[in-house]
């Protein structure tokens, strides 16, 4: 495959269009194949292709860009499509959240757990199915990507109503970035810039579970283990924090998102005797961090409700970015030094050189860990080469972190199956499997009271 062509439903995203218009720029092999882009905005469309060609002619490159309001004009030939749209995500995330604190449920993200999870899927998926089936019809040996998030809710999905052979991924932990900053906290290195490649070869971790609730079960450089190093580090940044946290005589005043998630992370690593890698999000999963709580002398607030306006905001300063550079006012040079190439680009270079490359990737199960369904859906570090994502062995869970799994597998596996057969019942009991809604009442409450304020947003057979 000499000049392969990519496919990127929702080009207007905050983190992935101009990600993708970098990587296959800059990537061997990618440069003289075809981008397509895809957005249902044409203002947003119009500005994204305009960079995309300037970016090309800038970098002197023969890529080839195409671009459309409909995905149908476009698929054809794709040899990878990737599906990271959104239904206007950060406001009605920012409604979900609302409407779930009102309920007593506090949601410092909003897009993969809890009641803002399974409605964020009532929204995105039918869409995200419909766009498979066009990939399955008008490009029937492409690879689908979804990046869609709840990523394990619509990944499951993909892998079991999509025609595609399709996998998912998210980039919180798989970009090397990310993985430098792993190594960091185990001691290897004091800052992410002195990692070399020849490092990261040393370094081997077995991460595993459900996407955004993993777990690092094992961490080792040349052969030795670093756990015990990776602990001692934690142990001082919660220690760090804790100097921003109220006494105990104090009532806690909350903060940013990003507070306290040293202390968050050791509380559950003391607790269960694992390390969980994406606490930002992993702090969702469970109810523990639902209210106040005291640790060494110190009260620990609440989480923070997840910010829709500072989202939104983000985004008016992307665009401000993109214009910027098509109209001239911003050097293009520029988007080479700021941009970053998108984590899909890296995988989908694996399988067109057929390298097999370790990958963090979500996918099915199939038995690699051994204590978890068959069938469950799991990011799991996977052997990525032309034959696709291979995961390799992993180890069985630590009693509670398995319960804990198992109670989110079968509540992603609710919520698909309720949405794809639009069916109440099951919606209900997805909701009332969910690790944070706690009584029959409250579900109903809820589901009542997303349906009234997303009523133009779900399905409207729903209605």
């Amino acid at each position: 495959m000499q000049k392969p062509k990519i496919t990127v439903l929702g080009a207007g995203s905050l983190f992935f269009g101009r990600e993708a218009i970098l990587g296959m720029i800059k990537t061997a092999g990618l440069s003289k194949g075809t981008l397509a882009l895809v957005d249902t905005d044409p203002e947003r469309l119009d500005l994204m292709l305009k960079l995309a060609k300037m970016a090309a002619e800038h970098a002197g490159v023969p890529l080839k860009i195409e671009g459309s309001t409909d995905r149908r004009k476009v698929l054809s030939g794709s040899d990878f499509v990737i599906l990271s749209f959104s239904n206007r995500g950060a406001y009605y995330r920012g409604l979900d959240c609302k409407i779930s604190k009102k309920h007593g449920i506090r949601l410092s993200s909003g897009d993969t757990i809890g009641p803002a999870g399974i409605f964020k899927a009532m929204r995105e998926l039918p869409e995200a199915l419909r766009a498979a089936e066009d990939a399955a019809e008008l490009c029937p040996k492409a690879w689908l990507i979804n990046y869609i998030n709840p990523v394990a809710v619509i990944g499951l999905a993909l892998k079991r109503h999509a025609r595609n052979r399709n996998f998912s991924l998210c980039d919180g932990l798989g970009t090397a970035d990310k993985m430098k900053n792993l190594m960091c906290l185990c001691g290897i290195a004091d800052v992410p810039g002195q990692i070399t490649g020849a490092m990261i070869g040393k370094f081997r971790v077995m991460i595993e579970g459900v996407n955004h609730f993993n777990w690092l079960l094992k961490a080792e450089y040349e052969g030795r283990d670093i756990l015990p190093a990776l602990r001692k580090t934690v142990e001082k940044l919660a220690e760090k924090e804790m100097e921003t946290a109220a006494p105990e005589k104090d009532p806690p005043q909350g903060g940013s998102k990003g507070e306290f998630l040293f202390t968050y992370a050791l509380c559950l690593w003391d607790i269960f005797g694992a390390y969980p890698c994406q606490i930002s999000h992993t702090r969702e999963y469970v109810p523990y961090f639902q209210r106040e709580f005291r640790h060494n002398g110190r009260i620990i607030p609440p989480l923070n409700i997840f910010n829709a306006a500072g989202r939104m905001k983000i985004h008016e300063k992307m665009w401000k970015e993109v214009r910027g550079y098509v109209s001239g006012k911003k050097n293009i040079s520029d988007f080479f030094l700021h941009a970053k190439i998108d984590y899909a680009i890296e995988v989908i270079s694996a399988i067109l050189n057929d390298k097999k490359t370790e990958y963090l990737v979500n996918t099915g199960n199939d038995g690699v860990v051994p204590d978890l369904p068959k069938n469950a859906f799991l990011e799991l570090s996977c052997d990525v080469a032309a034959d696709g994502p291979r995961p390799r062995p992993c180890l069985p869970f630590p009693a509670g972190v398995r319960a804990m799994q198992a109670k989110v597998i079968d509540a992603h596996e609710l919520t698909v199956e309720a949405i794809v057969r639009r069916d109440r019942n099951l919606l209900m009991r997805a909701m009332l499997t969910d690790p944070l809604v706690h009584s029959i009442e409250t579900a109903k409450g809820l589901i009542e009271d997303l349906f009234a304020a997303e009523r133009d947003a779900v399905p409207s057979d729903w209605r």
